[in-house]
C-alpha cells in the first residue's frame, strides 16, 4: 500500500497552492459540518497527491535466522529465566543471583539438548 513521503514533499508549492484556494467561496455554499469537512478534506487529498510524493514500500523476504519453534518447556524456562532475572534486577539479593543463574545455565543445555534431539527436565524448585 502506497503512503506518502512526506521528506520529497514540495512544501513552499503546497503552502502556495493552498493559499491560492478561495476558501470563502469553496465554505460558502456548505451548510452543515459534513459538506464542510468532505470539501476541505478533497483540496487536501488533491494538494498532497499534486505535492507530496507517493512511495510503495518494498516487499522484502526476511533473510535472517527462520523464526523457532521452541517446546513448551523451553518457553517455560525462558519465562522463569526472565522473572529471575526481574527478581534478582530489583532486590540485588545474592541469593536472587544464583537462581538467575540456575535457570540461565539450565536454559542453554535444554537450547543444546533441543539441537541434539534429547529431552531436559525443567523442574525448577524455588
Amino acid at each position: 500500500m502506497p503512503f506518502y513521503n512526506w521528506s520529497g514533499a514540495n512544501y513552499g508549492a503546497l503552502n502556495d497552492y493552498l493559499q491560492s484556494v478561495n476558501w470563502n467561496f469553496v465554505f460558502q455554499t456548505c451548510f452543515d459540518t459534513e459538506s464542510c469537512w468532505a470539501t476541505f478534506h478533497s483540496i487536501l487529498t488533491d494538494a498532497l497527491d499534486i505535492f507530496v510524493p507517493k512511495i510503495c514500500p518494498k516487499v522484502t523476504q526476511h533473510k535472517g535466522k527462520p523464526n523457532r519453534y521452541y517446546p513448551r518447556y523451553i518457553r517455560d524456562l525462558i519465562k522463569n529465566k526472565a522473572i529471575a532475572w526481574k527478581h534478582w534486577r530489583v532486590s540485588h539479593n545474592e541469593c536472587d543471583k544464583l537462581k538467575y543463574k540456575y535457570v540461565a545455565n539450565k536454559c542453554i543445555d535444554c537450547n543444546y539438548d533441543l539441537g541434539a534431539t534429547q529431552t531436559c527436565s525443567l523442574f525448577i524448585r524455588t
